[in-house]
């Protein structure tokens, strides 16, 4: 049994709501995560973060390291922070909604990652209950993102070996 068509129009009503109401947040948090980085006098942002959903909604900013012997396209970082829908892991409710953030090293190395509740029964929050959504951003907000330099770290560690070998 498909969804109706009301079905579908009210889950895509809601998330809709959830990303107007929280894309200022994910690239306030976005240009937080970039600043850790580049505090850490090892990073340059690279442009402003911007839009790239398709199929999920999806924010990024890049970064890449201030030494201009590992700068180039093979030596960025994408900091990403998305909006998943639980009905595209054919999960309930139909309206779940779960925010992701990723730290990517160029050519897919996971750099570290924030999905509260990831494999679990309470990963996905009902788009619907407001409520429910604020309280899961808000582990977003009470991320500690000046740890975020420590996790890049081994990027610089292993482009510097590579440059030298």
């Amino acid at each position: 049994m498909g969804l109706a068509l009301t079905d579908t129009f009210d889950r895509d009503y809601y998330i809709n709501e959830v990303k107007k109401t929280y894309e200022p947040r994910i690239i306030r948090f976005l240009n937080d995560a970039a600043a850790a980085l580049v505090d850490s006098g090892q990073w340059i942002k690279r442009g402003e973060p911007f839009d790239m959903s398709d199929d999920n909604y999806r924010w990024s900013v890049v970064v890449e390291p201030s030494d201009p012997t590992l700068q180039g396209d093979e030596h960025l970082i994408d900091l990403s922070l998305d909006i998943n829908e639980a009905i595209q892991f054919g999960d309930d409710p139909d309206t779940g909604i779960a925010f992701y953030f990723s730290m990517v090293e160029y050519g897919g190395r996971i750099l570290g990652l924030l999905t509260p509740f990831n494999y679990t029964s309470r990963c996905w929050v009902d788009a619907k209950d407001s409520e429910a959504v604020m309280k899961r951003w808000g582990y977003f907000e009470d991320a500690i993102v000046d740890e975020l330099p420590d996790l890049a770290e081994s990027s610089l560690r292993d482009w510097a070996k590579e440059a030298w070998a």
